[in-house]
């Protein structure tokens, strides 16, 4: 028989299952499972820059696009940001979007997809 039970709040809890046999056997086994929550992650996009120039080519590090890019953990934390993930990193990709002619505006979104098919965004402008 099947009992269920649902937790209502935070925290560490023990459970106890405790299994018969017809024969009234004793044998135990135990297996001790740690349960992560299934959170989405979690980021951190790099501070706004103002950039001296007249245009998106003017753009340093991580160059204009406006099709999304996949870039690495480390490509995203040398340009100052930085992620907070419950489980594996699947995916993490910029696309921008430019408006304005000196000053051009450029609105850089940031997509980051999580083991758990979880995923974060994170807005960031550079005006030029």
């Amino acid at each position: 028989m099947r009992t269920p039970h649902t937790y209502t709040s935070n925290g560490p809890y023990t459970v106890t299952l405790t299994v018969q046999d017809t024969e009234n056997t004793d044998s135990y086994e135990f297996e001790i499972v740690n349960f992560q929550p299934n959170r989405p992650p979690e980021i951190y996009a790099p501070p706004n820059e103002n950039i001296e120039g007249c245009g998106v080519i003017d753009i340093p590090m991580l160059p204009y696009s406006s099709t999304a890019v996949s870039i690495t953990e480390a490509q995203f934390n040398v340009v100052g940001g930085s992620l907070v993930l419950t489980s594996n990193l699947v995916s993490l990709t910029y696309i921008d979007v430019a408006s304005g002619a000196c000053p051009t505006t450029i609105t850089r979104t940031f997509t980051v997809v999580d083991g758990c098919a979880n995923v974060g965004y994170r807005l960031t402008s550079v005006c030029n």
